[in-house]
């Protein structure tokens, strides 16, 4: 059986109590996580690590992030979105955890540790750089297709169809309103929590956003775990029948 993962940020607690649930009730075999492992939260190397010890004895695909691809500008100093932006999106609770906190003075202070703290994530690079931007699994009768954030299909405000795919397969805010399939895939994806597409929409469960015939369009498994909300899964079988496990954020104090 097959378990995606939505955003998870740094809440290594709640992913334990996730992947407990997970292996306990299923027999999994294979793990894909969404992005958006790392930020915000206070545990994003526990995470890393986890993953990593993982792949040991399961199949496990990464896929890039946005928080990621931020957090790697930041570090390879590529200068697409500036030094600043890592900051913004909590990129000072991903260096403090990898660093034990060494750095917190600085960062408070507002200084650019990038070269200073890089040595802390330089083991891990080879783990970020395996992130891919798309994977997808086909089953009889259903076809699925994982990325970040998805995709939007021109029929949300602000889809900008002039940035690359790729770009947008970690970045867009338009996925929830896809009126499509995406070349007969489902997209699944997180990057913007459930609680902010809609506030008629239960924030706790993952959003099945449907076409005019009723058709299954697209899949957001952010449930936003690390705003106290909950960690939610899919799980699928080998015929491709799915349901979802979320459990209760678990990582405060």
């Amino acid at each position: 059986m097959l378990g995606v993962i939505g955003d998870i940020h740094g809440c290594v607690r709640t992913l334990d109590a996730l992947l407990e649930r997970l292996f306990g009730e299923y027999d999994i075999h294979r793990l894909v996580f969404l992005g958006d492992i790392v930020d915000r939260g206070r545990y994003s190397k526990e995470v890393c690590d986890l993953i990593i010890d993982l792949r040991k004895s399961y199949e496990v695909t990464l896929l890039l992030g946005n928080h990621e691809d931020v957090m790697l500008d930041y570090f390879h100093s590529s200068l697409r979105y500036g030094p600043k932006q890592f900051m913004k999106l909590g990129g000072d609770k991903t260096i403090s955890s990898f660093t034990g906190g060494r750095f917190d003075r600085e960062l408070a202070q507002g200084k650019d540790v990038s070269l200073s703290a890089y040595r802390y994530f330089e083991p891990y690079m080879d783990f970020f750089n395996s992130a891919v931007i798309c994977d997808s699994v086909n089953y009889d009768f259903l076809k699925l297709h994982f990325s970040h954030a998805g995709i939007g299909d021109g029929s949300g405000n602000g889809d900008d169809e002039s940035f690359s795919p790729q770009f947008r397969f970690v970045w867009s805010r338009n996925t929830d309103k896809r009126k499509t399939d995406y070349f007969g895939y489902t997209m699944v994806h997180g990057h913007t929590p459930v609680v902010k597409i809609d506030p008629q929409i239960n924030p706790n469960k993952p959003y099945i956003n449907r076409g005019k015939k009723g058709e299954i369009c697209s899949i957001n498994l952010d449930t936003g775990c690390v705003y106290g909300y909950f960690l939610s899964s899919m799980i699928v079988d080998d015929n491709g029948d799915f349901e979802f496990e979320s459990v209760k954020y678990k990582d405060k104090g």
